[in-house]
């Protein structure tokens, strides 16, 4: 079974939990990650956003880069809690980042880059099927 996911967005908030724990601070960012739905009156609203749980281990690295209106690449995990009210009980599923990067906005990573020049990825998919078919 594979329980992961990738996301890129932009944050558009961040809440820290500096509750004193062995492990540390904790947070909760919210992740734009598709384009910016206008809101309505209706019950039910899809808004393409993402409330991911950033753990103590992985804050500690990039507390001081996570800041609103970032760009974050965040490979996770779904985790399913249990949450107790009062005598009832809920099972929820929660975005837990096992991994989060702060993407730069002048930053490309030189795995897009040959010789300096961006690479067209589609032109190289093409390339080694047409030499197949020559």
């Amino acid at each position: 079974m594979i329980n992961t996911f990738v996301m890129s967005g932009e944050i558009k908030r961040v809440d820290v939990n500096n509750k004193p724990t062995r492990k540390g601070p904790a947070a909760v960012i919210m992740v734009q990650y598709g384009p910016t739905r206008q809101r309505t009156d209706q019950p039910v609203q899809f808004l393409n956003v993402a409330l991911i749980r950033v753990p103590p281990y992985v804050y500690e690295r990039c507390k001081d880069d996570l800041k609103v209106n970032a760009l974050v690449d965040i490979v996770g995990h779904v985790q399913g809690v249990l949450k107790q009210l009062i005598s009832e009980g809920y099972v929820t599923n929660e975005l837990v980042a096992d991994r989060l990067q702060v993407v730069g906005d002048d930053q490309q990573s030189d795995a897009d880059l040959d010789d300096g020049q961006p690479v067209d990825a589609a032109a190289e998919a093409a390339a080694p099927a047409e030499a197949v078919a020559a």
